[in-house]
């Protein structure tokens, strides 16, 4: 996590801009601002046992542009979610344990390595991320989605709804799928 005074803000940067789908500013009640950054995807083929899926990696960047703490939950279960393309077709998603940075952008799957064994003993757990934000900080993740029977251009968005987080899968021109995937409270 670095202190968003500190360092430029994405859309500050234009290196850094060419690699940002959404920007979404949320503002609560009282005021406090919450801002989301989504990537655009990276990825590629996956082999699992004569099987060929393919996988994207998305970052996701959460400013905390108040004066209060902020806990950041995002969960994802093992279980698949079904999509529109054929009655086998699921997408499942995983937080990986490499750490995001800004100085990933430019590297190949954003510089999370040994993919093909996070994806064999990833999606066999439960996979969560809990972090707190102190006020105007900044802090980025990876998120991957394993597409199975699911083929075209995929977008997703991590989005708030309340303090419930979804992230929305887009593929090509298909329904739009919403993923619950946590929560977002700010810390009195």
């Amino acid at each position: 996590m670095k202190n968003i005074d500190s360092i430029p803000l994405i859309k500050q940067s234009p290196s850094k801009k060419k690699w940002v789908h959404t920007e979404e500013r949320y503002e609560d009640s009282l005021g406090r601002v919450i801002r989301v950054y989504n990537s655009y995807p990276r990825g590629g083929a996956y082999n699992s046992s004569g099987q060929i899926d393919g996988y994207r990696i998305f970052w996701t960047s959460i400013v905390n542009e108040s004066t209060t703490p902020l806990k950041l939950t995002v969960e994802f279960p093992i279980d698949s979610f079904p999509t529109v393309t054929s009655p086998d077709a699921f997408i499942k998603a995983l937080i990986p344990p490499d750490t995001m940075t800004l100085e990933k952008l430019e590297l190949f799957d954003f510089g999370v390595t040994n993919i093909k064994s996070i994806l064999d003993n990833g999606f066999k757990k439960p996979s969560q991320l809990e972090i707190t934000l102190k006020p105007r900080e900044e802090y980025y993740y990876n998120t991957i989605f394993l597409f199975h029977e699911s083929e075209g251009t995929a977008r997703s968005a991590l989005v708030l709804k309340g303090k419930n987080l979804f992230y929305r899968i887009n593929i090509d021109s298909q329904p739009s799928l919403i993923i619950p995937c946590g929560r977002i409270e700010f810390i009195n």
